[in-house]
């Protein structure tokens, strides 16, 4: 965006002072990167207090914003309206039809658009856009701008990837032993993002409780970023298994695990009155998630069925179509990320990650595609997932559970203990 600074209140001009060494009436340099930062830092602010007043505890939302004549103009609706546009959508009016679509291109998309698209979509939507005055010479760098604009606003992805976290008996524990788990939950989570961050980018991890574990997300889209999830829930498992491996019964959860691309709202929590940088999700890959999360055992790792279009990276234009088997396969070439990282003093060798199957009769294994039934009758898809993580030395990590583990009498029969490595091969 270009040089721009929100509107305030006038101060008193104070004298100027030369730079050490500039003569007076002899032109400087541009102003210090430093400089730069600190004019964005309070022009961010001053905006922010304005989207604040805009936002009216949370009444209304932003729904776009474009940059005119020294200006931004938002559009402004009640936080009700964009559910009833969509509603009414679907009743064959025309127009209703048009507004529905109006609204599902800002939500699924960047909220920045140009001027003329802006007033095409307030006529569409019978919404006045907000003039939020601003000053030349001040720096507002756009991408901040949609950063912070976001806060006030709702986002749909259909291409991203959650992984959800949940403590085995968690419920069993007092809440001392509930914060214990959860802490040691959150310290792997952290951990592995941190060994992630240092040799990748497109890893930029949010999360949310659920009382008894953490849904994970990516803020990152595309493949890429969606691989960078799946190999942060190798790190995270395996971390987790090393701890309790280690420690004292109870101090460390035992986790079940699942992991799905699909559709979700994000919008963002609120602290002091006003939108902050952490999130929520909602939608139908969480409500997946919790479906196949009901029926998955101790220590599994599930990956549910999706068939979805999304592209190579967060910016790339190419755009593939990606089902889960496909994905699994894929992530083979990446697996690189993953070894040499350090787990417990050890260096990664090499990784397997696979989905689990029958054996074949001419030799090798296929892969089984389970229909878990919910308790409204309705059925969905997942598979059975491991990983096998080899250390340099000393003893291997096997995560998730075998194929012959799962099954109807799995829940009665006693689990063995660690027997071989850190969890089953």
């Amino acid at each position: 965006m270009g040089k721009a600074r929100v509107d305030g209140p006038r101060t008193p001009r104070r004298r100027r002072t030369r730079r050490p060494g500039a003569r007076a009436g002899v032109a400087t340099a541009r102003p210090s990167r430093q400089r730069v930062s600190a004019i964005a830092a309070e022009a961010l602010v001053r905006l922010d207090d304005a989207l604040h007043s805009r936002w009216r505890y949370g009444r209304n939302m932003m729904l776009a914003w474009c940059e005119a004549d020294a200006s931004i103009r938002v559009l402004v609706v009640p936080s009700y309206l964009p559910a009833q546009i969509l509603a009414d959508g679907s009743t064959g009016d025309a127009a209703a039809a048009a507004r529905a679509r109006a609204v599902e291109e800002l939500v699924d998309g960047g909220k920045r658009v140009e001027p003329g698209r802006m007033r095409a979509l307030a006529m569409v939507l019978g919404v006045k856009p907000q003039r939020i005055p601003l000053v030349a010479a001040r720096v507002l760098p756009s991408g901040e701008v949609e950063e912070l604009l976001r806060r006030y606003s709702i986002s749909r992805f259909d291409d991203r990837a959650v992984v959800l976290f949940d403590i085995v008996g968690f419920s069993l524990n007092d809440p001392l032993g509930q914060l214990t788990q959860l802490n040691s939950l959150a310290y792997s989570i952290n951990i592995a993002h941190e060994r992630l961050r240092q040799r990748v980018p497109n890893i930029d991890i949010a999360r949310t409780t659920t009382g008894d574990g953490y849904y994970v997300w990516n803020r990152h889209t595309g493949f890429e970023a969606n691989a960078r999830l799946y190999h942060l829930m190798h790190l995270v498992l395996a971390d987790n298994a090393i701890a309790r491996a280690k420690s004292r019964p109870g101090l460390v959860p035992e986790l079940k695990t699942a992991y799905h691309i699909g559709s979700h709202y994000e919008f963002f929590q609120d602290e002091a009155l006003r939108p902050t940088r952490y999130s929520y999700i909602v939608g139908d890959v969480t409500i997946q998630i919790a479906r196949l999360m009901e029926r998955a055992l101790p220590g599994q790792v599930m990956v549910g069925e999706f068939n979805v279009m999304m592209p190579e990276s967060e910016n790339s234009e190419t755009r593939i179509r990606m089902n889960t088997i496909a994905f699994i396969d894929r992530l083979q070439e990446s697996l690189g990320v993953v070894q040499g990282i350090v787990l417990s003093g050890e260096r990664v060798r090499s990784i397997k990650c696979y989905l689990t199957g029958p054996r074949k009769a001419g030799g090798g294994y296929g892969i089984r595609r389970y229909l878990i039934a919910d308790k409204h009758g309705r059925g969905h898809a997942a598979y059975n997932a491991k990983i096998n993580i080899f250390g340099e030395k000393g003893t291997p990590i096997f995560l998730g559970l075998q194929e012959a583990e799962i099954g109807g009498q799995a829940r009665k029969r006693k689990r063995p203990a660690f027997s071989r490595g850190y969890g089953r091969q």
